[in-house]
């Protein structure tokens, strides 16, 4: 059995909006003009419903909803299935963002209609439905001029991860029930391709099988990814009530990741739980470790990956690469240390269409409510580009998400840098609506 806790409701949906503008041509388009262009758009699909990866890896994709937009209103909604390998447009010459959502069953969605979709719209699970495989579309906006039949390949990647695996060995006989809570886990995503506030937690009943092993009987779990670091509740009911071992993850748990837990209970210790975290296609497996006893938890981790690696042990001695203070070390000179944030924020105002000055000041006052972290104190800046190139490649750097740009300072100029991940780093870009900002500390250390 799996049940569902929300914490602030559950809403989900995805997508994923093209950013971009056009200079010479209106992207308010009159409802009588004529359409004298064609968008023709190919979709990558899966070969069927199977629920699982292909062979290579890549990603499923059996049915889906394209949205096209002029600005905030959506003009043309198209749908695809399995065997559909592109599907074609009549659009009026001008400026269009096109977003899609597909997966292996959307029937489990109640999508938006065409008069009710705005970039800001939010699709709602059915009721008694459960998350299932979710995936979006992220591409440039596009530009079309009289005439013109403009060709746009949608790749699609996954938005929520998997788990594929609870298991906790040798429950002794007198526990009568066995259940894991994960939490917090994000339950909104908008069209705009942005989590929600809102979180939830997964609690899943475990079945008792042959040999004191307990586990979950459904296949696999879907949830969307943790907000920031997730904790592992493992709870025993005993005759004499419930007892529960609980342990924080090191780093949060991104999206296209797929996670396996299993645990051993002994009678010394109380339950140790090993784990792996891996990526589906691209992305080292991660091995977590971790130990419930009757005093409390620790854990550790191994591995590289997207943004989970361990969390490193404090040193005496900072180094670049390193950790200190349980905070990534991006820059050492002499006493003077600079510190990399373990957590991140995005939904900064800051567009192109702002003055350098203005998108510089928004991301400053993100910066000024920046919540207390553990171990270092002073003020957050703005990392500089070649802080940033520094940490946005390194695996060991776990409040890095893939496949985001991240702001940082090229002299006094505000751009970002996109990172596909480990060792993975694109060219320097604009600003914009989905950047992600990672902030640094410096501290003077004894």
């Amino acid at each position: 059995m799996i049940k569902y806790t929300y914490l602030h409701g559950l809403a989900i949906g995805g997508l994923l909006m093209l950013a971009g503008c056009a200079k010479d041509i209106s992207s308010d388009i009159a409802t009588n003009d004529e359409p004298t262009s064609v968008l023709n758009i190919v979709t990558r699909t899966g070969d069927g419903d199977t629920g699982q990866d292909e062979a290579d890896g890549s990603l499923n994709v059996s049915s889906g909803q394209i949205y096209i937009f002029n600005g905030n209103n959506c003009v043309s909604t198209l749908s695809f299935g399995s065997t559909t390998t592109y599907t074609s447009q009549a659009l009026p010459a001008g400026t269009y963002d096109v977003y899609a959502i597909g997966g292996n069953d959307l029937s489990h969605f109640d999508l938006p209609t065409e008069e009710s979709a705005k970039p800001n719209s939010q699709i709602l699970l059915k009721q008694d439905w459960s998350l299932d495989d979710l995936l979006m579309q992220k591409a440039s906006s596009i530009t079309l001029v009289d005439g013109e039949t403009h060709q746009l390949n949608m790749t699609f990647e996954r938005k929520v991860l998997r788990i594929e695996q609870l298991t906790i060995n040798q429950v002794p006989d007198e526990v009568t029930a066995v259940s894991i809570e994960l939490a917090p886990f994000y339950s909104q995503l908008y069209l705009n391709g942005e989590y929600g506030t809102a979180t939830e937690s997964a609690s899943v009943s475990l079945t008792e099988g042959d040999d004191n092993v307990w586990q979950m009987q459904s296949q696999l779990l879907y949830l969307y990814p943790s907000s920031g670091k997730p904790t592992i509740t493992v709870r025993f009911t005993w005759p004499s009530g419930v007892k529960s071992y609980s342990y924080q993850a090191d780093a949060e748990w991104p999206a296209n990741h797929k996670v396996k837990i299993e645990g051993t209970y002994t009678a010394q210790q109380g339950v140790t739980l090993t784990g792996t975290l891996t990526g589906s296609k691209w992305g080292d497996d991660i091995n977590i470790n971790f130990n419930f006893d009757e005093k409390g938890s620790s854990g550790s981790s191994t591995g590289g990956g997207t943004g989970t690696g361990g969390s490193g042990n404090s040193s005496s001695t900072p180094t670049v690469g390193g950790t200190y203070n349980e905070h990534y070390v991006v820059a050492v000179e002499g006493s003077q240390v600079t510190l990399v944030s373990n957590n991140y924020k995005t939904n900064i105002d800051t567009f192109e269409d702002h003055s350098n000055q203005t998108n510089i000041a928004n991301v400053e006052s993100a910066l000024s409510s920046w919540a207390a972290e553990s171990g270092v104190s002073g003020t957050w800046r703005i990392p500089t580009a070649e802080e940033a190139s520094i940490f946005l490649a390194d695996a060991n750097c776990t409040s890095v998400v893939y496949n985001k740009f991240y702001y940082c300072l090229d002299g006094e100029t505000l751009k970002s840098l996109y990172v596909s991940g480990a060792n993975s780093l694109g060219s320097f870009n604009t600003v914009g609506s989905d950047r992600y900002l990672i902030p640094v500390i410096d501290i003077t250390i004894p």
